[in-house]
Formats: C-alpha cells, sequence, structure tokens
C-alpha cells in the first residue's frame, strides 16, 4: 500500500484509501472503529471520502490505536496523513491546536542545571521502548513538575522544554492553563473533555458518555501519543492525578507555585530567583548590551529591586527598552521608590503585582 503523494480522486485522498484499507482488514465497521478509537464515526467516515483533508496527529494517533497499528503502522498512517494535507492558501490558514503552544521567550538566560535535569527526562521519555517493549514491560511516562515562587519562569522553562524536544515528540505539544489560581480552577473532568477535543474527539461523541468512560477515552489515546502535554498554573494534585497516563511516550509538564508534593512518582524542578550574573544576562538580553554595559552598578541595582526574580526583571527592562531616552540609573531610581514601584513593574499587559508583593512582603 503505498502513501506517496496527496492527489484526491473518487475514492478521496491516498489517506483515506488507506484508513478504509486498514478498517477492512480487521474487519470493522465504521461504527466499530469509532467506538474503538473515540472518533466519530462522521469524521472517520468524511476522512476516508477525502471530505476531511486535515486530520490532526492526535486524530491519526487515536485511529492508529482503534485499529491496533504497530509503530509501523501507525508511522504509515501518519505519513500518509501528512501527503493528504493540501498547501494553506495565505487568506485561509490551516487549522491549528487552541492548545498548541505559544510563543516562547525567544531571550532565555539561565537555568542551565535545572534544564540538564530535564533534557534526561526528555531521554527518558523518548526511550520508553517500542510497541513490544510496553506491551511486555509497560513503564509510566515520566511527569515533570516544575514549581516556585510566582514569577520564576516556570511557564517559560516548561515552554522551551518543550521546544527543544519537537523532534524527539512528533505527534506535537500542547498547553492547558488549569487555572489553579482562578476562583473556579479547571477540573479533570473539563481537562479532559477539552484535551480529547484538540485531539479529534468531537463533543457530540463525549456527550452521552460519564466522566469515567472519557478519561478511559483520554487514556486510550496517550498511551500512543508521542507529544508534550505541558499542564500550566495547576492549583492542586486532584487536578492533575487523573490526567498522568500510565503508559505509552506522552512527556507531562506540570507548572505550579506549589510542589504538589501528593503526587508520586514525578520528577520536580524548583526555580528560585536567577544569580547575579544570569539577572545582568537578561537585561542585557532585553534591553541590549551596549546600554546595560555602560552602567554595570544601575544595572545591578535594577536586579537587585527586582528579586532576581524573571518576570520582574523582564518587565523592568520592557520598561526602559522602549524609552531610549532613560538610562538605567533612572528606572532604578523609580523601583526605588516604593510609591512608583508598581507602575514601573507593568509593561502593556504584562505585570507583576503578585510577584512583587511576594518578593518584597
Amino acid at each position: 500500500m503505498s502513501t506517496t503523494g496527496g492527489g484526491t480522486d473518487g475514492g478521496g485522498t491516498q489517506f483515506g484509501r488507506l484508513l478504509r484499507e486498514l478498517r477492512h482488514s480487521r474487519r470493522l465497521t465504521i461504527e466499530e472503529l469509532a467506538e474503538s478509537s473515540g472518533i466519530s464515526g462522521r469524521a472517520i467516515g468524511d476522512m476516508e471520502r477525502g471530505r476531511s483533508l486535515r486530520p490532526h496527529r492526535g486524530t491519526v494517533t487515536a485511529l492508529g490505536q482503534g485499529l491496533q497499528l504497530d509503530d509501523a503502522g501507525h508511522a504509515e498512517l501518519l505519513a500518509a496523513a501528512r501527503a493528504a494535507r493540501p498547501g494553506p492558501s495565505p487568506a485561509v490558514p490551516a487549522a491549528v491546536s487552541p492548545y498548541a503552544l505559544p510563543r516562547g521567550a525567544r531571550d532565555f538566560v539561565g537555568r542551565h542545571r535545572e534544564l540538564a535535569h530535564l533534557r534526561t527526562v526528555v531521554a527518558l521519555a523518548a526511550a520508553n521502548g517500542g510497541a513490544a517493549e510496553r506491551a511486555t514491560h509497560p513503564l509510566a511516562p515520566p511527569v515533570v513538575v516544575v514549581c516556585g515562587a510566582p514569577g520564576s519562569g516556570k511557564t517559560t522553562l516548561a515552554l522551551r522544554l518543550a521546544e527543544e524536544s519537537a523532534s524527539v515528540f512528533p505527534d506535537g505539544a500542547f498547553l492547558l492553563d488549569m487555572q489553579g489560581l482562578d476562583d473556579q480552577p479547571l477540573s479533570a473532568e473539563q481537562a479532559v473533555v477539552r484535551l480529547l477535543d484538540a485531539w479529534g474527539v468531537d463533543d457530540a461523541d463525549l456527550a452521552p458518555h460519564s466522566a469515567e468512560e472519557c478519561l478511559a477515552r483520554y487514556r486510550t489515546i496517550t498511551s500512543r501519543l508521542r507529544a508534550v502535554l505541558v499542564l500550566d498554573n495547576a492549583g492542586s494534585e486532584a487536578q492533575i492525578r487523573p490526567l498522568l497516563p500510565r503508559e505509552g511516550r506522552l512527556l507531562v509538564v506540570v507548572t505550579s507555585r506549589r510542589t504538589l508534593a501528593g503526587l508520586e512518582g514525578v520528577q520536580r524542578a524548583e526555580l528560585g530567583a536567577l544569580d547575579d550574573k544570569e539577572s545582568v544576562s537578561l537585561l542585557r538580553a532585553v534591553v541590549g548590551a551596549a546600554r546595560v554595559d555602560a552602567e554595570p552598578e544601575a544595572a545591578r541595582s535594577v536586579t537587585e529591586l527586582c528579586g532576581h526574580l524573571p518576570l520582574a526583571l523582564r518587565v523592568a527592562a520592557n520598561w526602559v527598552a522602549t524609552r531610549t531616552n532613560w538610562s538605567l540609573q533612572r528606572l532604578a531610581d523609580r523601583l526605588a521608590d516604593e510609591d512608583r514601584r508598581l507602575d514601573a513593574l507593568s509593561a502593556g499587559d504584562l505585570r507583576v503585582n503578585a510577584a512583587f508583593s511576594l518578593s518584597y512582603s
């Protein structure tokens, strides 16, 4: 069965024909494949007929699970799906998941020790065996909890890890805000529904099912998904525990102000303040090396007044970077004035009130 090319004909795309052949070879009806994969029968029919030309990777992975494909078969189906996707029109961009990673910091500095530790966790997740090994010696995928004070750069570190690990996790990376500090944090059940939707399971298909059945579908998909899932801003263990996969190669990165000590068998990276050298490096990256190097004492004062917290440093640096007639000493003087400090640590919609009050209380 060749999967090269992405043309369509009366029988649909080559991805659609391959999907239909695989389903027939396993003597499955569309309804039976829908039940085993968690993908709606209508969606499967549209894919087989070539009406759906952009199947998400999560959808293809779920179909592979429902078809009980081995790693080679799963890779072939993914290749056919990629070939079936037409090039996007400039006026109509290709559909993306609402939980795709946001743009990470281009001027990321420091955290060398933490990143080195997390990279070993990524390597462990990537080497978590093939299908045969997982069947005989199933291993729970590694889970990382990145914890620390407000403004310490937890999300930034998680995004950096996910971005640099893209080649290891071909099914993509996803971020879901667990809203742990809100009055109504996202529950595990709500998170399951949102992630299943991101991976191609229609809300209408989930409506008749109980929370336990939806969670079972979630675990079926995550057992085959080679992706990074960032669960950002978690408030409690109860939010996170049901979402941790039991097997497979999904890397889960949780960020929280708490250590989430009740979660067992997880790796932790606790973030503190940056050191003096890292703090100045962040200023140089945002403001410009020439301006910072011209006022070393003022730069040191700014980093100290920001508590060496990445968020506070970034906002202060943005403030002076957009005011080219300001000196760093002028910024330091403004930060030293407690009555005006919060104004100097607000740039546009980026504010550090919570981080600031924690650091200077």
